[in-house]
């Protein structure tokens, strides 16, 4: 089973070494027949990435929503997140 979150991206923080954190998290509006769904279906949460790569953290930006789709490891094949971090060559992953 897949679950698929919208999440915003709330907050950067900068750190000394170079890196920052973004800072996702679910907001919705209630006017957006969309945001109703994913509202009623993953209603609070956050998730928290730090990134000290120049082009994954320009694929992130403050104040924009990105879907993000969960599902076991077990299933044999790399999520959503870990094709679109391979794609800015921030991680290599193996599938399966």
């Amino acid at each position: 089973m897949t679950v698929r979150a919208k999440l915003h991206v709330s907050t950067v923080t900068n750190h000394e070494w170079g890196g920052k954190t973004r800072r996702f998290e679910t907001r919705y509006d209630d006017t957006i027949r969309e945001d109703q769904r994913f509202q009623k279906d993953t209603h609070s949460g956050h998730a928290e990435l730090m990134i000290d790569n120049p082009t994954a953290l320009a694929q992130f930006e403050l104040g924009k929503d990105y879907y993000v789709d969960f599902f076991s490891s077990k299933a044999g094949r790399l999520g959503v997140v870990g094709v679109c971090i391979n794609r800015i060559g921030m991680h290599q992953g193996i599938e399966k």
